[in-house]
This record gives C-alpha cells, structure tokens and sequence, in this order.
C-alpha cells in the first residue's frame, strides 16, 4: 500500500505541469483504474489475513473450524478473486500503449523531462507493485488451499481418532 500510495503521490504532485500552455508530464487521460484496484485490493486484504493469522496461532480445538474461519476462508476465495482480477487489469491495461501509470512513466524513464517529473521511480513502484500483487496472489491462493486440505483432513481423520484423554460418565 504504501508504495502505491507513493506512487499516486509523485503522479497527483506533478500531473499539471506545463510549458507554454502545453501539459508535458502527464497525459489528460491516463487510466488509473490498475493502480486504484490494487490499492482498494492491498487495503481490503489487510484485515482479514492478520485474522486468519492470528485466528490460526490461537486455535485450541484441531478438529474442529467455526463459523469465524469459515468466513475468513470465503473472504480469503473473494480476495484471491479480486487479487486475479487486478492482476488481469494491470495486464490488459499495459498491453495499451502509454495507457496507464506504469506503461507511461516506463516509456517516459529517459525523458529529458525525467527531471521535473521521476518518471524512473514511478515506473520502479509500479513494476514492484505489479510483481508483489502476483506473489501475493500465488500465496493467498496458496494459503486457501492448504487451510481447505487441512480442514477436509482433520475432519475426515477426527472421525477415526478417539481422545483416550476424556473421561466419559
């Protein structure tokens, strides 16, 4: 989030600047939509992750999963959803020439205007912010099928476990 939020920064700062009546850093029409999405995306997943973590440190009962995880495991399938879907955003948003911040500002790297404007350190966070979003998404994913795997193995295992610790009456 924070190098997003860097990034919009260094864009919102230096989007009007102009020489003879020309804007020369930026265009008008940028699409800023990628950028956006992976923000609200970054945002949203704080939350429920530190739950889920949190939530996984502090389980007592193995064999069982309450209805807490259960809804974290659906907001987690959600996440990934939306994190795949800011991915193909980015994706078909740079196959756009000079259609969004990251495909401009890595155009514009060399540019004699690079001075006004660090068209290198936009470009540098936004290929930084693509690159995490795929890992985060490859480990969300992750994350969701093994709790998955471990939640259908636990309760296909404790039927056949008996807990010789508890004394029946």
């Amino acid at each position: 989030m924070g190098i997003l939020a860097h990034s919009l920064h260094n864009y919102s700062g230096t989007k009007d600047i102009r020489f003879g009546g020309t804007t020369i850093s930026w265009p008008t029409n940028l699409n800023l939509y990628p950028t956006y999405l992976f923000l609200a995306t970054s945002a949203t997943s704080v939350a429920p992750s530190l739950l889920a973590a949190f939530l996984n440190v502090r389980r007592r009962k193995i064999h069982s999963c309450s209805t807490m995880e259960k809804a974290l495991a659906f907001v987690s399938g959600v996440l990934v959803l939306i994190w795949i879907a800011a991915d193909l955003t980015q994706g078909v948003s740079e196959r756009t020439p000079k259609a969004d911040i990251l495909s401009w500002a890595c155009r514009r790297r060399d540019s004699p205007t690079n001075v006004l404007v660090s068209y290198a350190s936009v470009c540098d966070e936004q290929q930084a912010v693509k690159y995490l979003a795929l890992v985060i998404t490859v480990a969300e994913s992750g994350a969701l099928v093994v709790s998955i795997l471990v939640w259908h193995l636990v309760k296909r295992w404790s039927g056949l476990v008996k807990e010789p610790w508890r004394i029946t009456a």
